[in-house]
């Protein structure tokens, strides 16, 4: 059997894992929004008509920040269509689907606000003015005596919104997007919302559409408008190639790194120059084959079936993956957003009749949002040459706990032993895995969930445990390192 052994030292850090790598998404998209966290009619929608059993599932998620509302719908969405007493409908072309607005901006807003989470609010540059964006500034976030932000006061929300965060456009580097352009012309026009942006909210936090398949578009975008920006995009989509074997399906983080490095590369480069850090944030990461699954008499309606993907084992591990990723990049990925949150390509899936489930990526997900925060530790690593192993080990002083993520990608037993100095206590151990790699969660039964890992801690310190083939793992050591002063 195959040995890997990792040596983990508390110094060897590579930097602090940010909350905001546990983020979500809610697109005007398929029951994403209708039928999904909007639904009235369901026995189980509250006062809002927001579904209580999607709240509690995103809830434990502990989602510190959602993006909204879009994704492809931004690129003709008029946000004003969805406030207000009169709504307006409209086709989103992105999806052919029919658009009613009946959720809106300030439903989206009271909606994060029960499920904990602030708002990543993505805003129409492509296609709409500077003037624009100054008028959903002044709607989200300035107190009073404006034509835009006393709209707000008349609709019900008498105080501000104080949003932070905001996105510039949707990959409008691409020929799938209405408002495509060039590098250049798109960093012009990036810039000048951006120095709006600033002018406005100095402190405010803005992501520029970036991608990880061009560093040109990215070092010609960050050279127009890096001075008022503070993080690069990127969005990549993990699809199971007809063909390619299920190792080379796995491996895919692995190209997503490489890729992710290259970006962070260009980044560095900008910084070197002009003295500005930007992060990266992977605020689209989405597990789809490619399928949409339209129901085709339902297209132009709306809460229309589309995206609603079925998970495997293959996809835990593809999520689990790609959260050790983030971690070992700590020190410049920021922020994450799984695609979507609620029945699109999504963890989280409803029936109208009141029924939800979590799918097999909900796990790690959940698992490693609430024990992946700390500092991100970089192992010292023996025989693992074939890369059969891909993880990543998260130190958190304040709670005196080591937590390792650990993906078997190999189709064989793995032997894992790791030591470190301050372990003393064995708190946890789980596994993912299934015989049959097919196999799906559904309302029928959960059957993809965690179940107990064998493991064992010597009196040294050193773990020891075998990793089943294909497995997705998570185990908890209590330490005595002290806390950073």
């Amino acid at each position: 059997m195959q040995t890997i052994i990792w040596i983990l030292n508390s110094e060897r850090q590579i930097g602090e894992v940010s909350r905001d790598v546990y983020g979500g998404f809610v697109e005007h998209l398929g029951r994403n929004v209708y039928g999904g966290v909007y639904d009235p009619a369901s026995a189980t929608a509250d006062e809002d008509g927001f579904r209580r059993d999607v709240l509690d599932l995103i809830r434990r998620l502990d989602m510190p920040i959602t993006r909204y509302p879009g994704g492809c719908y931004v690129d003709t969405c008029c946000w004003e269509d969805g406030v207000g007493p009169v709504r307006k409908a409209k086709l989103d072309p992105a999806w052919h689907q029919l658009e009613p607005n009946t959720f809106g901006l300030d439903e989206f807003m009271r909606w994060a606000d029960k499920a904990n989470t602030r708002p990543l609010i993505t805003i129409n540059i492509g296609n709409r003015s500077v003037i624009d964006t100054q008028n959903l500034y002044e709607y989200c976030n300035f107190p009073r005596g404006t034509y835009w932000s006393d709209m707000r006061r008349a609709n019900g929300h008498e105080e501000p919104y104080h949003i932070r965060e905001w996105c510039l456009g949707n990959e409008l580097y691409g020929s799938w997007e209405v408002g495509q352009m060039s590098a250049a012309d798109y960093g012009r026009l990036a810039r000048e919302h951006a120095k709006l942006l600033k002018k406005l909210d100095p402190e405010c936090r803005l992501i520029v559409c970036g991608t990880p398949d061009d560093q040109e578009w990215n070092r010609t975008v960050l050279d127009f408008c890096g001075e008022y920006i503070d993080k690069l995009s990127l969005h990549d989509v993990f699809f199971h190639a007809p063909e390619q074997d299920e190792r080379g399906y796995l491996n895919s983080v692995d190209r997503f790194e490489k890729k992710l490095t290259e970006s962070i590369g260009s980044c560095h480069a900008f910084e070197a120059v002009h003295g500005r850090r930007i992060a990266v944030s992977v605020d689209e990461w989405i597990i789809w084959d490619f399928d949409r699954r339209m129901r085709p008499e339902e297209e132009w309606t709306s809460g229309m079936h589309l995206l609603e993907q079925d998970y495997t084992i293959l996809e835990a591990l593809i999520a689990g993956s790609l959260f050790s990723c983030f971690h070992r990049h700590a020190d410049t990925v920021d922020l994450a957003c799984l695609a979507q949150s609620v029945n699109v390509i999504a963890p989280i899936r409803t029936e109208p009749d009141g029924t939800s489930w979590r799918q097999s990526i909900y796990f790690p997900f959940e698992l490693t949002s609430r024990y992946g925060r700390g500092l991100s530790l970089e192992p010292e690593e023996t025989g693992n040459e074939d890369g059969s192993l891909y993880g990543s080990a998260v130190l958190n002083r304040e709670a005196g706990e080591l937590t390792l993520f650990l993906t078997n990608r190999g189709s064989e037993p793995l032997d894992f032993q790791m030591e470190f100095g301050g372990s003393r206590r064995l708190l946890e151990s789980l596994t993912m895995n299934h015989a049959d790699h097919s196999a799906v969660n559904s309302p029928r039964g959960e059957i993809l969930q965690p179940e107990p890992l064998a493991a064992a801690l010597d009196d040294a310190g050193n773990l020891r445990t075998q990793l089943p083939g294909i497995s997705w793992n998570m185990l908890r050591i209590k330490t005595d390192v002290p806390e950073a002063r």
